[in-house]
């Protein structure tokens, strides 16, 4: 497989590639269209999502991340001294409270990218958004499903005009900003 994305790099990754490929075939087409060289990528985990060639910086929250190339902090929180062709945020939005989602988009906007893409892993919803528990084989977790709607609001209070919504697949959503 010709992909700048590495799938041998643990198992939850090659399980997140296998559930939902499209997203990824979508974010590597739209790397290589868009000529991006630098991507700063948001709840990277173990930096199994993305094996770029070219400028790559990754940030996650979690504390047991043990790779050197990550900020390991709170991205609301921390600063960013450069800028990013593109700031990467896939199937992380869903685990922020619908309250902070605007806040995490203006965020994403300080390193001054000319794109923001946004993956959403199940699906959005045509209006509201709201909290659900999710009982799994060794964790019970909560998350948000947003509709589109939400985004749409927020991207007009942020004014945000020129952005897609694609629904690549009936789970797999990315939303494109673009900023001139």
């Amino acid at each position: 497989m010709n992909e700048k994305w590495d799938t041998n790099d643990s198992f939850s990754y090659k399980r997140m590639y296998k559930r939902h490929p499209s997203i990824w075939k979508f974010v590597n087409s739209f790397i290589k269209d868009e000529n991006i060289t630098s991507v700063l990528d948001v709840g990277c985990g173990m930096h199994q999502l993305y094996q770029f060639s070219g400028d790559w910086a990754g940030i996650d929250v979690n504390p047991k991340i043990q790779k050197d190339k990550i900020i390991k902090a709170d991205f609301l929180k921390y600063s960013f001294d450069r800028k990013f062709d593109m700031v990467l945020i896939m199937g992380v939005v869903e685990h922020y409270l619908c309250e902070h989602l605007k806040q995490f988009i203006e965020k994403s906007l300080e390193v001054n990218p000319k794109y923001v893409l946004i993956g959403l892993f199940g699906g959005i919803k045509e209006k509201g958004h709201r909290r659900k528990t999710i009982v799994g084989r060794h964790r019970v977790y909560s998350l948000t499903e947003y509709g589109k709607d939400t985004f749409e609001n927020i991207f007009k209070e942020l004014g945000i005009k020129d952005f897609q919504i694609k629904e690549l697949s009936k789970k797999d959503v990315v939303i494109i900003v673009r900023r001139k």
